[in-house]
């Protein structure tokens, strides 16, 4: 079954978007399976230039990952050891897409100019930022 695409507007400007799940195997007996969820957005006038962010997260077998469902995320910077309590998150909705679709453009993505994708491998430490 092939995903729509969802409209949203950000800053006055129509893009489309979708969070897709995924998994990937780990080599831990005890959490064979971590989430691999991907976000993409585009703006609606240029696709040649899509957003693109992965987060991987740990998976519960009753519950599934965390950003699926809404619950509390508890991250550790591992680097600076700052601990931030992220409150439930589900990337499902509008307003998940629209914060990263607004943090991408803060970040430097220009749609409408570029015709590269606009790739973030590690979206956790974006939704730090949310805390």
């Amino acid at each position: 079954m092939k995903k729509k695409l969802r409209r949203i507007v950000v800053q006055g400007q129509t893009y489309l978007w979708k969070f897709t799940p995924g998994y990937v195997a780990t080599q831990d007996p005890a959490n064979p399976w971590q989430c691999h969820d991907h976000f993409t957005a585009y703006l609606l006038e240029a696709k040649n230039s899509p957003l693109h962010i992965s987060f991987r997260t740990w998976e519960d077998p009753i519950v599934g990952g965390p950003l699926r469902t809404g619950l509390p995320l508890d991250l550790t910077d591992l680097q600076s050891g700052y601990q931030s309590d992220v409150p439930g998150i589900n990337l499902h909705t509008p307003k998940h897409a629209a914060w990263l679709i607004r943090q991408a453009l803060q970040t430097g993505w220009q749609p409408e100019r570029s015709t590269k994708p606009f790739v973030v491998e590690q979206g956790v430490e974006w939704l730090m930022q949310r805390s």
